[in-house]
């Protein structure tokens, strides 16, 4: 288990969570997919982006004493606050999962959100996470699809708008090798893995300005900054954008979350 730790022996504080938005957003629906998968007592679980730690804490209040959830990220600094009475079952390691050793066949439950369109070698990490799971066990990815991202308003020059900044976000995205829309891509991976019962489903909803939502995408916008500019967008045209998220009046459809479960077939 990896321990934080001040000197004195107390546990050191997690700096404030840039995740705090899409857990707000995401968690409710993630902890409801994972509970239906059945995770009880003494089930081994792997959270990988385990972010701010909100769906390894849930896990940890499943699984019990004899139960074990290791939460992996490349920057573990906003799972600080996961230590005390409860957690000596969670280990959380700092883990590439593209190209760190992972474990064979140990897992019931593997979990990620928001992380393999984030990849640029997406796919070998999917075959690396189904190949830890055990007999019988599960993987469930979260992953979106940006597809359905436009204007939900019959504003012509907002819709204008919203469509120039999200097709220079995706283009900017697939520059870096990445996936905006991984998410549907998902399913077939995971059936071409020989996984058992793999389903899919999608959600999105229509969001006004100035919600978590649209919040979000302000984030995202201001991330992308300078390289909306470079591919041609203008100042004019980001404060535009800005304006409309803030703007409660303004009506957009999310991305698609996508997510697929599959399981490992049993060996009997």
């Amino acid at each position: 288990m990896t321990a934080f730790q001040d000197p004195t022996g107390q546990a050191e504080p997690a700096p404030p969570s840039p995740y705090a938005l899409t857990d707000s957003i995401y968690d409710p629906e993630s902890v409801r997919l994972l509970y239906a998968r059945g995770v009880d007592e003494g089930w081994r679980c792997l959270e990988v982006g385990g972010g701010s730690g909100s769906i390894a804490k849930w896990l940890c209040s499943r699984v019990g004493t004899y139960g074990h959830v290791v939460a992996t990220d490349l920057d573990t600094t906003y799972m600080k606050g996961l230590t005390g009475p409860g957690f000596e079952r969670l280990e959380v390691d700092t883990h590439d999962i593209v190209t760190d050793p992972m474990p064979e066949r140990v897992f019931h439950l593997v979990h990620a959100r928001l992380v393999l369109g984030e990849l640029t070698e997406r796919d070998k990490a999917l075959e690396r996470m189904a190949a830890s799971l055990r007999s019988d066990g599960w993987i469930v990815i979260e992953d979106l699809d940006r597809g359905s991202l436009a204007s939900a308003g019959d504003d012509a020059d907002a819709a204008a708008v919203f469509e120039r900044v999200q097709s220079a976000i995706a283009s900017a995205l697939r520059g870096r090798g990445l996936d905006p829309n991984y998410g549907r891509y998902v399913f077939h991976r995971l059936m071409t893995l020989g996984l058992n019962g793999v389903i899919a489903r999608g959600g999105s909803a229509v969001q006004p300005g100035g919600s978590p939502m649209a919040e979000v995408l302000r984030e995202e916008a201001a991330t992308h900054h300078g390289e909306l500019l470079s591919a041609g967008l203008t100042q004019a045209d980001l404060d535009a954008y800005d304006a409309l998220l803030r703007d409660p009046n303004f009506a957009f459809m999310s991305a698609t979350m996508v997510t697929t479960w599959g399981r490992r077939p049993s060996l009997i």
